[in-house]
């Protein structure tokens, strides 16, 4: 073919293909009117089915055909019948309109034919979806063929199972006798129970308790009176024992009230049905019911607890503070089951680790119980107020709250419990409310003192911040000297060696020492007091005496006759030649888990032994029985050194034949050990060391100090 007639052949394409016109339509809106929850298999009847709506925008020609397809259901209309159906405009078609055809294709597939005439734009087709549900969504698929249609899917409709879930509520606990929880009965979706019926399915629930030790009891008032009540759409239906049938002891049968007057979703609530023991003594733990019908799951539910009587102390929360304050702590007595408590019988309330409470009115103690102002006696012991009891607790309530403020003097520390005891109780009951640390700990190197000597010097405290903050400012520090007729004639060195608390100059007042603090730390402080001045006279006593540090900077407690100390221990020990001195005797026995201070025992955690001829001692409690204080008896895990601070300061450590004394290093005659988690050392060392005379008792097998 030349190019010429090439060209001529395509221009004549042209025009011919220009001469047919393209056909067009504009898309019309489709839309479900609702869409519906039904059970597997069920038929949607025509007349409460969703309507697929296709509001058209184009004509519909007469013989223009499209097809609805199914998906997750079936057609309920039966193959190659022809019938009408469908609506314009919200009006059934009559004769006289133009008609819609259907063809069953088969069960998933519909053919929609328009005979007659014209439908025109601006048409609404309504087209019930008579369907049977078979999986648990189900859509419609518009195939147009070319027509006005538009082609979309649409769901319309999802499956459940008929069967409702019952579940059990308001479980209560009782020893015996008791009303069996609520039973909640929830229908799926709405008209699932009629329907089921009436497809034969029974409308009665089979309840089996799943213990000997009790029964079903339908007419026992005080236990209970059964009653059903309908919730949700069944709520204006009501019932009772006379939905209930007893078929045997541990076995009911609850029939379900006629339902084809609701058209909501709804469930009911059996409540009153009442639990007798069938023996004295049931089985504790949990009572439960199997449920079974045709129109639940089977299913098993807890509907009682079984307890033996008995009652909780019970703290609102354990909470952190620091001593020298006032801290308001709640906690709660409650009942596990009815008449645990014996009410009109006395309870008492104490606190542990010198916890108080506060006197106000009358002397007695101010508690909210259960939100009212309450007024008790106090519990008192070494004549600080340290609980308050209740002599009866009123009403019938199974839960008893109680507020109060307590004073933590500064020496607490740890946690405190509060014990609750008395004829109310079955037994002794605690519960730890707080946990407490001391605003500073406090260290002690005490004097060594000789009778008859003018100045001199000696001693050192040291006090040590547990956090920033925690010494108060614009008051001061207080260190109370036992009587003892020793005259300080300067103040001590008062130095802050870590962190940016400020002091005023250390005075020497009656009774002690007083360190005025002008601004509080913004970091943790170490507060260094020593080289104190004194002169002991020949009038003074031999002997060890204390030492007191607190004051108004460390606790809101203070008074003129107590400082509310942090630490209490020996600060001047004063003799002739001023060595340590035993004031009264002190002897260790081997084999023996304890040891004497005058006559009076003491109990140690680990025994005196004898190795290698030498005689073992737990050095802990040696430096006890000699007066030095707990404080000054420090172990250090790291390096394994237990260090002894008294008038001079003693290390050793474990496995290390070298003993330093005021860093001094000394050889002992075998290192220390440890043997049941104390470190023991060779007694005639350690004595030596810390200037004690001894003596060995051959016969009693037992050291004697001196």
């Amino acid at each position: 073919m030349t190019m010429q007639k090439s060209i001529i052949y395509l221009l004549v394409s042209a025009i011919i293909f220009t001469m047919f016109p393209t056909i067009s339509y504009s898309a019309s809106d489709n839309r479900i009117t609702k869409v519906v929850t039904v059970g597997v298999d069920e038929v949607i009847e025509a007349q409460g089915a969703p309507r697929l709506v296709i509001d058209l925008k184009d004509e519909l020609e007469p013989e223009d055909t499209f097809y609805l397809i199914l998906e997750g259901a079936e057609w309920a209309v039966g193959t190659g019948i022809n019938e009408i159906i469908g609506e314009i405009q919200g009006m059934p078609f009559s004769e006289s309109m133009p008609r819609l055809e259907t063809l069953k294709i088969n069960h998933k597939e519909l053919q929609i034919r328009v005979k007659d005439a014209m439908i025109f734009a601006g048409v609404s087709l309504r087209i019930p979806l008579h369907t049977q549900i078979k999986e648990a969504v189900a859509t419609v698929r518009i195939n147009n063929n070319n027509t006005a249609v538009s082609a979309n899917t649409h769901s319309f409709a999802k499956s459940m199972d008929y069967r409702g879930k019952v579940t059990s509520d308001k479980v209560s606990t009782a020893t015996r006798d008791s009303v069996m929880a609520d039973l909640v009965i929830e229908e799926p979706y709405s008209q699932a129970f009629h329907k089921a019926m009436l497809n034969h399915k029974r409308n009665t629930i089979q309840m089996v308790l799943n213990s000997n030790d009790y029964e079903f009891v339908l007419d026992m008032p005080s236990l209970g009176v059964p009653k059903l009540q309908g919730i949700k759409g069944f709520d204006t239906i009501t019932g009772g024992s006379q939905n209930l049938r007893k078929i045997d002891a541990q076995t009911l049968e609850l029939t379900l009230p006629d339902l084809s007057s609701v058209q909501s979703t709804g469930g009911f609530v059996l409540s009153g049905v009442g639990l007798k023991t069938t023996n004295q003594t049931p089985a504790q733990g949990m009572v439960t019911v199997n449920l079974q019908g045709d129109l639940i799951f089977n299913t098993t539910v807890n509907v009682l607890k079984v307890v033996d009587y008995g009652i909780d102390l019970i703290a609102a929360k354990m909470e952190e503070t620091v001593a020298g304050k006032s801290k308001n702590v709640t906690f709660t007595l409650e009942e596990k089951v009815h008449q645990s408590l014996i009410r009109e019988r006395l309870t008492t309330f104490t606190f542990t680790k010198g916890a108080r409470v506060r006197l106000g009115q009358d002397n007695r103690v101010e508690v909210t119980l259960n939100g009212t102002k309450m007024l008790y006696y106090p519990i008192m012991q070494n004549g600080k107020a340290v609980g308050f009891e209740v002599p009866q607790l009123s009403g019938t309530t199974m839960k008893y709250q109680f507020e109060l403020p307590l004073d933590l003097p500064s020496s607490t520390e740890g946690e405190i419990e509060v014990i609750a005891d008395g004829r109310s109780l079955i037994n002794t009951l605690s519960a730890s409310i707080l946990e407490v640390k001391p605003a500073a700990r406090v260290t002690m190197s005490p004097m060594h003192l000789r009778l008859g000597l003018k100045d001199q010097r000696g001693g050192k405290i040291t006090i040590t911040e547990t956090a920033k903050g925690e010494i108060r400012q614009d008051t001061h520090l207080f260190i109370k000297i036992e009587d003892s007729q020793v005259i300080f004639t300067h103040p001590p060195l008062v130095q802050v060696i870590a962190g940016d608390i400020r002091l005023g100059s250390a005075k020497i007042v009656p009774g002690g020492i007083e360190i005025p603090v002008t601004r509080r730390s913004n970091s943790a402080s170490i507060i260094e007091i020593k080289d104190f001045l004194v002169t002991v006279n020949q009038m003074v006593a031999e002997g060890t005496y204390t030492a007191e540090v607190g004051g108004p900077a460390l606790s809101d407690f203070t008074s003129s006759s107590d400082i509310d100390p942090v630490m209490q221990g020996a600060f001047m020990i004063i003799s002739k030649d001023g060595a340590p001195v035993v004031k009264e005797q002190v002897t260790f026995k081997i084999g023996e888990a304890a040891y004497t201070v005058g006559g009076q025992k003491k109990a140690m955690d680990a025994p005196p032994y004898i190795k290698n001829g030498r005689t073992m001692l737990p050095i802990k409690y040696v430096a006890y029985a000699l007066g030095i204080d707990p404080g000054n008896v420090m172990w250090n895990g790291t390096t394994r050194t237990v260090t002894v601070v008294g008038d001079q300061v003693i290390a050793l450590k474990i496995g290390s034949s070298i003993m330093h004394i005021d860093g001094v290093a000394k050889q002992m005659s075998a290192p220390p050990e440890i043997y049941h988690d104390r470190t023991f050392v060779p007694v005639a060392e350690i004595t030596r060391a810390l200037g004690v005379e001894t003596k060995w008792d051959e016969v009693l097998r037992m050291v004697i100090f001196n």
